[in-house]
């Protein structure tokens, strides 16, 4: 998404996010399919420190900044969703 890629640190927006959805998904109720979910939004949340060049990861920035938006912004539509119902 060129709206992104112009400014990579918008992408500080999704670390926010993710860390937002991790919180979420452990106060939601505790179980261990919830915790794995709260550390793969944490680490989606480290991508997105790659993706704003605020940490170089060659490894991370590998994965395709437009799936990682379109992902991104999906997770984003699930959170709101899933707190207002």
């Amino acid at each position: 998404m060129t709206f992104f890629s112009k400014k990579p640190i918008r992408r500080l927006f999704f670390v926010f996010e993710y860390i937002i959805f991790a919180i979420w998904s452990i106060i939601d109720s505790f179980a261990w399919l919830n915790v794995l979910v709260s550390i793969v939004a944490l680490f989606g949340g480290y991508i997105a420190l790659v993706k704003s060049k605020i940490i170089k990861d060659k490894n991370a920035n590998a994965i395709d900044d437009y799936k990682f938006d379109l992902f991104s912004i999906l997770s984003i539509v699930v959170l709101i969703i899933e707190i207002i119902f």
